[in-house]
């Protein structure tokens, strides 16, 4: 089974996913507030948690940032190798050129002829092809930016407590530095999920998926 086919298994049973998630989170939960006195009887094992999750999404934001900028290039001289190929085309139209055009001047262009010889199809298949491809950067931006946000509140609430954690080791206040630990985790999942559909246009699977 390859890659696409799981993201797609994924994708047609993404309600179930979710219910036995929060069911397995839930009792994680449970069972950390329950053994909350063992897990927090000293600070060190919330800077062990604060930290490591605040380094691995700064290393992640990274990471995803880098393959994104890559992507966007690589569908940037796409556009604009299809802007080339229209240009061709309209001038066979228009007898202008159409280079100057900008991307709603070409479709508007393309959509006011009507025909069915070769240069046309060409034509069509061409405006099509940029329509897509401006689609696709423009969702991969605001993915990579909703990404960002979570991935700054994940960060930022993880570096707030981490200086407080020496205050939640004794009585009652352990059981709040434990909910603080499993909020922090719990937004560190909803930016990975985020994180998740980035990758999943990153790498064109919500746009050309093949069985």
């Amino acid at each position: 089974m390859g890659i696409p086919k799981i993201l797609n298994n994924i994708k047609s049973h993404q309600k179930s996913i979710q219910r036995i998630f929060v069911l397995i989170y839930g009792i994680f939960g449970a069972l950390v507030l329950y053994y909350a006195p063992v897990l927090f009887e000293n600070s060190s094992t919330y800077f062990y948690v604060f930290s490591t999750i605040s380094q691995s999404f700064v290393a992640l934001v990274a990471f995803l940032g880098a393959l994104v900028v890559f992507k966007m290039q690589l569908i940037e001289n796409e556009i604009k190798e299809t802007r080339r190929g229209i240009g061709v085309e309209l001038n066979y139209y228009l007898n202008s050129q159409a280079d100057t055009f900008n991307n709603d001047e070409i479709i508007e262009s393309i959509n006011k002829r009507v025909s069915t010889d070769a240069h046309y199809s060409i034509l069509r298949a061409s405006g099509d092809k940029m329509i897509k491809r401006t689609n696709e950067k423009r969702e991969i931006r605001r993915s990579m930016v909703d990404f960002a946000i979570w991935n700054f509140i994940v960060v930022a609430i993880a570096l707030i407590l981490l200086p407080l954690s020496i205050f939640f080791v004794k009585g009652y206040l352990l059981y709040v530095g434990a909910l603080f630990v499993l909020f922090n985790i719990s937004i560190s999942i909803k930016a990975l999920h985020y994180g998740y559909f980035l990758v999943r246009l990153t790498m064109g699977y919500d746009f050309e998926i093949s069985c």
